[in-house]
């Protein structure tokens, strides 16, 4: 049995890696690069009475990426009202592969549950899912520049939630308290960020009006398109834009056959 001696000093041990490592759980990280601006798409999706327009997407650690494990996709777009009457968004779902509706989410944590429960789905169904990929097809839409992330291979596993050591309140306090009040303060700023960023729906676009902002959803394998549905005046519409770009998102890329040598 462990005495009171080693276990203080187990508890000292633990309290130094602790704050050593930054007292943050991964969970609530910030990207090492954050700030860093996203590779521009700027797809044309079309669409009426709204013309739509899709700026980029961030996945997982991409290129933009302002939380180090985000496990959803954050696809920044823009709106613009060319009609006479006021527009109002009230739902957005991505159409998967399958034909599965995914919609957009409202909260970070939830969602990242949300990409999970994806990942159980898609991996029952024999889908060779991947974190970070975007795909090939991106490519030849003319957009997407070098430094996007095309066929990228898979960096982190789903086990990458670190969760920490458990040390006993009572063992070490003042180190106790301190972490958990450092991983609520991370927690509140990824939720503030991920309200700024959003487009929170319903969305109503005066005529001539255009906004600019994301929209959040678990991680999707080879949406088909954005189904985006509306009232104009009385009327309520559903709109399906097209994302043939994105066929091979979240999927790992098959492997390159080996070239035959000559005489074979």
């Amino acid at each position: 049995m462990m005495n009171i001696s080693n276990a203080r000093g187990l508890a000292l041990l633990l309290s130094a890696s602790l704050l050593t490592t930054g007292c943050v759980s991964n969970k609530y990280q910030a990207a090492s690069a954050l700030g860093a601006e996203p590779q521009r798409m700027d797809f044309d999706l079309g669409g009426t009475p709204v013309q739509s327009r899709l700026d980029t997407i961030i996945i997982y650690q991409g290129q933009g990426s302002w939380k180090k494990a985000a496990y959803w996709d954050e696809f920044l777009l823009t709106f613009t009202n060319t009609s006479t009457e006021t527009v109002t968004f009230d739902a957005a779902s991505l159409v998967d592969y399958s034909g599965v509706l995914v919609p957009a989410g409202t909260d970070p944590w939830q969602l990242e549950k949300a990409s999970r429960a994806q990942r159980d789905r898609y991996t029952e169904a024999g889908v060779n899912f991947a974190l970070n990929t975007l795909g090939y097809a991106v490519l030849t839409y003319g957009a997407a520049g070098a430094g996007m992330l095309v066929g990228a291979a898979v960096t982190s596993t789903w086990g990458g939630l670190a969760t920490g050591a458990m040390i006993g309140i009572a063992a070490v306090p003042v180190t106790a308290i301190a972490i958990y009040a450092n991983n609520q303060k991370h927690r509140h700023q990824i939720e503030g960020e991920f309200s700024r960023r959003r487009l929170a729906l319903p969305l109503a676009l005066a005529p001539g009006e255009s906004r600019r902002g994301s929209l959040f959803f678990p991680m999707t394998v080879g949406p088909r398109s954005l189904r985006l549905e509306w009232t104009e005046g009385a009327a309520r519409k559903t709109s399906d834009l097209p994302l043939p770009m994105l066929a091979g998102m979240h999927l790992k890329a098959p492997p390159v056959p080996a070239a035959k040598s000559a005489g074979h």
